[in-house]
């Protein structure tokens, strides 16, 4: 059975949206018009990429399920199960029922959101190629979109891989994951193997780390070219360092540590001085409502629903079933019972409600407070720290990881370690820490081929191996396919 879907093109409030994946890609009149409406001005095409961006931080992708929600309850940060007939609505997902009804609703959701943005960039790319005689953009602007809208293509093939493809290895990294889409159509296209998924994704990466050479990130910093623009707060956008960040995470996932250790390298070399630490508790700048680092965060999307969606998962007045906490004997396991250090202290708060400890980095920062502060709606998707933890990891000598980690740890409130701490156990314990609300400890498991973790709603350790680790490509995927 063949697809045939209409993928639209248009301006509405802003935002481009196109329909799904399909085999043929059909252009009605009134498609054409709006198409070419897009692709009328720099300020239309300007919007038609932020809408991109917009879009990506939907609940269905990065706005929830790939951050704060699905992917970290599936690294065992929560409690799911409660009492008998107080299971929460994630029990299912963070228990990797993969064939349950609301567990494969939720990963067939973000599998389309995904593939959907895919269209949108695909679709992006393909107009301002079609209408480059209208020069709408100056050729410096041309080239940071076009570098922008790669990254984002390499950025969501890449996660769809790390959520539905092998763990990665030979020999399942030659076993078919997931589609790669680049054209300007929606075609479909062949479920690759995971090495030439990543090809590819590392691929987008280097072209747009050519079309991205110039971005004012590289010479003024996050702030860019000043003011709120398109082109200044270049950490909301997917900036060159950025990139090169990306390009670390995806080597590494490969196992390729060299390659790994030189982007991560640059970054560090090259970006602190634009991406400095957060400043420390008593410290001029410090400011105790920026919960999420923002000075660290190298790419972060910009979502109005941000502290909405916190809300749904994390307030103190949702019942059981809803409420997403931790143990907090595990609480304070993963923190080392060293509440002073400010990844604990910025962002655990005891509730009135409930009998724990909630979660608050996503929550808005006071009334009372200044509330034009850069920080707010942010959501950080890549961090300098992992610049650190990633050179620690890939560094031939473990006593210069430790090094690394112990710059982090450094502005952590934390003391150093000694250089015969074993760095797997310190970096398994880093990750856990940096990351929670932001999706990556699952990943992280599953790169490491973590074989044990402690079950978020019991004291017992939980076995991972690929009935875990892989999640099924959805129905309607393979249903197409047949």
């Amino acid at each position: 059975m063949k697809r045939k879907i209409t993928i639209s093109i248009y301006l509405l409030a802003g935002l481009v949206l196109l329909g799904s994946c399909n085999k043929f890609l059909d252009v009605k009149p009134e498609d054409k018009f709006m198409e070419d409406q897009v692709f009328s001005s720099e300020a239309n095409v300007l919007a038609a990429l932020n809408g991109i961006y917009i879009t990506m931080a939907r609940e269905e992708q990065y706005g929830k399920n790939l951050t704060m929600g699905m992917t970290d309850a599936m690294a065992q940060y929560y409690m799911t199960y409660i009492s008998f007939g107080d299971t929460h609505e994630y029990d299912n997902i963070a228990n990797y029922r993969y064939a349950e009804k609301d567990t494969k609703a939720k990963t067939e959701e973000t599998w389309i959101a995904a593939y959907r943005n895919i269209l949108q960039v695909n679709a992006f790319l393909y107009g301002l190629n079609k209408y480059r005689d209208r020069q709408l953009l100056s050729p410096a602007k041309d080239s940071l979109v076009r570098g922008e809208a790669m990254a984002l293509r390499a950025l969501m093939h890449f996660d769809m891989l790390r959520l539905f493809g092998p763990m990665y290895s030979s020999p399942d990294s030659t076993r078919a994951s997931a589609p790669y889409y680049t054209l300007g159509n929606a075609e479909l296209q062949p479920l690759l193997p995971a090495n030439r998924v990543a090809d590819s994704v590392l691929k987008d990466l280097h072209q747009a780390e050519l079309l991205l050479k110039s971005d004012p990130v590289v010479s003024k910093g996050s702030s860019g070219t000043g003011g709120n623009d398109f082109f200044g707060r270049r950490n909301i956008r997917m900036n060159y360092y950025a990139v090169k960040a990306l390009q670390a995470r995806v080597w590494l996932y490969r196992g390729n540590k060299a390659a790994a250790l030189a982007a991560a390298t640059e970054v560090i070399d090259k970006a602190s001085r634009w991406f400095p630490w957060t400043a420390d508790n008593g410290q001029a700048g410090y400011d105790p409502e920026d919960k999420i680092l923002y000075a660290e965060v190298l790419f972060g999307l910009f979502n109005i629903d941000l502290y909405t969606t916190g809300k749904s998962l994390f307030s103190d007045d949702l019942t059981n079933q809803h409420l997403l906490a931790p143990m907090e004997t595990h609480l304070d396991k993963t923190y080392e019972g060293m509440s002073s250090e400010y990844r604990y202290d910025k962002i655990w708060k005891r509730g009135a409600s409930h009998a724990v400890k909630l979660f608050t980095k996503y929550v808005d920062v006071r009334e009372t407070e200044d509330r034009d502060k850069p920080f707010r709606y942010i959501l950080p998707m890549i961090r300098m720290s992992e610049m650190y933890y990633i050179a620690a990891e890939c560094m031939p000598d473990a006593a210069a990881g430790i090094g690394y980690l112990n710059q982090v740890r450094a502005h952590r409130n934390l003391q150093p370690l000694g250089t015969s701490a074993n760095l797997q156990t310190e970096l398994r314990k880093e990750y856990a820490k940096e990351f929670w609300g932001e999706g990556q400890l699952f990943f992280f498991y599953k790169r490491k081929k973590i074989t044990s973790v402690l079950a978020g709603s019991s004291d017992n350790q939980i076995k991972l191996g690929s009935g875990q680790y892989v999640v099924p490509l959805p129905d309607a995927e393979i249903y197409y396919r047949n």
